[in-house]
């Protein structure tokens, strides 16, 4: 899903949540931060080097809608993450908000585009441990 969309549905859901200005805007900033995960895959594990080969990559992958590993968007991270911010910093927790309804809004559109839930084994940190899923 485009980054801009991302932007608006959080900004959406904060204001509809009744939250400040201010916080609707970590919590719309949140649901692009979050996607930082995407370049993180490409440095580490394609091990693209430069800008044009991530943006290549990500042309490609995009068409073809294939899962990877992308930590921050795993449910068992924003499980933890989000319980760890609502006791530490208000801001952790916005920003734990944010990286929710990402994923929420990836959810839907995965939903759409498989009509299945079969990808939803990719969202979890722990079938990577177990072996599951492959990293790639």
């Amino acid at each position: 899903m485009h980054v801009l969309i991302h932007f608006i549905i959080n900004l959406f859901f904060g204001f509809v949540l009744g939250f400040k200005n201010i916080d609707i805007l970590i919590i719309a900033l949140a649901g692009i931060i979050i996607d930082i995960d995407h370049i993180f895959y490409q440095v580490f594990v394609v091990k693209n080097k430069t800008i044009k080969q991530m943006l290549e990559w990500h042309k490609k992958e995009n068409t073809v809608h294939r899962p990877h590993f992308y930590i921050f968007h795993m449910i068992d991270f924003l499980i933890i993450f989000s319980i760890i911010s609502f006791y530490v910093n208000r801001t952790l927790f916005l920003i734990s908000l944010g990286f929710i309804l990402h994923v929420l809004a990836d959810f839907v559109m995965y939903i759409f585009h498989y009509k299945s839930l079969n990808w939803i084994k990719y969202f979890f940190l722990v079938n990577y441990i177990r072996k599951k899923v492959n990293f790639s």
